[in-house]
């Protein structure tokens, strides 16, 4: 064999290798894209677990620290994460924000009906304390939901 013959096969081993090169950055550049919303998935563990924690510490204490909760929590969650809380009884169920109180809101047929951002939310509605949140977050122009 000359010298000659065996050029096509450096071309073909290096195309091989560059597309492997090509394949893999775009395999990295769509997972990084996919782990967008793993940090609201996370808070979204931790206020159910908090959320819990003061509903209890307000009937153990007969207290009302929902208002300061919903402040602390938001500003721990940060600037780029919208979080909206729902907390009450059967007797009247309110809606907070990050800076506090915003509004009450009322059930029908035994389900909390909440608008939030133009998008309507259904929870059931149970007896004695209740605590739901829906948490937001803008990531390149697509929305990430939370919600319990």
């Amino acid at each position: 064999m000359e010298r000659g013959d065996k050029s096509g096969q450096f071309y073909l081993v290096g195309a091989i290798i560059l597309i492997a090169f090509i394949i893999g950055f775009a395999t990295i550049s769509n997972y990084s894209k996919k782990m967008g919303g793993t940090k609201i998935i996370e808070l979204g563990e931790e206020l159910k677990v908090e959320g819990a924690r003061v509903l209890d510490y307000n009937i153990i204490n007969d207290e009302d620290k929902i208002e300061d909760f919903t402040i602390t929590f938001s500003e721990y969650a940060g600037e780029d994460v919208e979080i909206y809380y729902i907390f009450g009884k059967e007797s009247g169920l309110e809606l907070y924000n990050g800076t506090g109180f915003m509004s009450p809101l009322g059930s029908v047929d035994g389900k909390i009906q909440a608008t939030i951002e133009g998008v309507g939310y259904d929870f059931d509605l149970k007896s004695g304390e209740n605590f739901y949140f829906v948490i937001l977050q803008e990531i390149e122009g697509e929305y990430y939901i939370v919600t319990n």
